[in-house]
């Protein structure tokens, strides 16, 4: 539910923000409480959705080593505050052996890991429950698509899906879709219903973002006269670790664009503890805004003490992850944005938002 107040913020109870999975609703994690990881950029196929851009082209792959030390800084940031990581690429299982021994030293630091993957691998019954036996993940999420289904049959979708309920692992499957492959998709649906019940269907946009941008299609649906959105972006709840040690805030489209002047990029690993930079994150107000206001709130910012004459126009749609890329694309705007972080009358203002409306007590430094 999202209401407005007589200051006209965007209101969402803990209630409205974290509902039941066991409803088929995307289930908001408290800030900070896991972490992901990609593995590699690499990937057995090239969809033409693809937000980061994947191939087998991409030669982008974790350091092992670098990867178990930023395990042990994430098992020990705020006293164990963070309880699951997530391993996602391109495709995680394109370096198996990276993955099996960092799924293996999760569990011993006692995090309980996830994994996002295309299906390939799932060629068998044996092969596949093989796999699943050897990662023990506490869930798996499955990308399928008419972009996925150009290169991988349904068939693999299904053998991952009836695997894991066999094996007690949590399993959804992720949709992304468009108006121009609705009547593509529909059928593809209705092959998922055959072998998974309706609720573990996760649908989404195509993200404007990496090869998306060209298939994205908001310019289809309407002029571009809409508000920003007030949409509060669910996926800044979650930072994202790149092979590189680059830590972004969310894993939406701005991880294509320059870490430069980018009030989301949050640090890099390789020159900062990752304690260091979650730390200055839970201070970031231009991230918590968007958490609870949408891109509203920063375009909001940027009309009242900006660079106005760079905001767009209008929007295409509603959906948040528009507005955020459309208005960090711009220098001046994310130059501003990045800016107002350390903003002390900005962070109290949002700090005490969090605390009244998310119940999320923090201290402004």
């Amino acid at each position: 539910m999202v209401e407005k107040n007589r200051n006209e913020e965007v209101v969402r109870s803990p209630q409205d923000r974290a509902t039941s999975s066991d409803n088929g609703e995307f289930v908001e994690p408290p800030f900070l409480s896991q972490v992901g990881l990609f593995l590699t950029f690499r990937c057995t196929i090239c969809c033409r959705h693809c937000m980061v851009g994947a191939g087998p082209h991409r030669t982008e792959e974790v350091d092992l080593n670098e990867a178990i030390d930023w395990l042990h800084q994430i098992v020990s940031y705020g006293n164990g505050h963070i309880k699951s990581i997530g391993f996602t690429g391109g495709e995680p299982f394109y370096c198996w052996d990276k993955l099996l021994k960092l799924a293996h030293t999760a569990r011993q630091l006692g995090l309980t890991h996830t994994i996002m993957t295309n299906g390939f691998w799932a060629k068998s019954k044996q092969k596949t429950r093989s796999l699943l036996v050897q990662l023990q993940p506490s869930d798996v999420s499955i990308s399928t698509d008419v972009y996925h289904a150009e290169y991988i049959p349904v068939e693999n979708v299904a053998r991952v899906f009836e695997t894991c309920r066999d094996l007690g692992i949590r399993c959804d499957i992720t949709l992304a879709c468009e108006p121009n492959v609705l009547e593509q998709t529909r059928p593809l649906v209705q092959q998922i219903l055959s072998f998974a019940p309706r609720e573990s269907i996760r649908a989404t946009r195509v993200f404007p973002s990496g090869r998306g941008e060209s298939q994205a299609d908001f310019c289809d649906e309407s002029a571009m006269d809409k508000p920003p959105s007030e949409i509060p972006c669910l996926f800044a709840t979650v930072p994202y670790i790149l092979p590189n040690g680059d830590i972004i805030a969310c894993v939406g489209p701005i991880i294509n664009l320059p870490r430069k002047n980018n009030p989301l990029f949050l640090g890099s690993l390789r020159e900062r503890s990752l304690a260091e930079i979650f730390d200055d994150s839970q201070n970031n107000p231009v991230l918590h805004g968007l958490r609870i206001w949408g891109p509203r709130f920063w375009h909001r910012l940027v009309e009242a003490r900006g660079p106005k004459s760079s905001l767009p126009e209008g929007y295409y749609t509603d959906c948040p992850c528009e507005g955020c890329i459309a208005l960090l694309k711009d220098p001046e705007i994310s130059a501003f944005l990045n800016k107002a972080v350390l903003s002390q009358k900005l962070r109290s203002y949002v700090s005490q938002a969090r605390q009244r409306l998310l119940q999320e007590p923090i201290d402004v430094d």
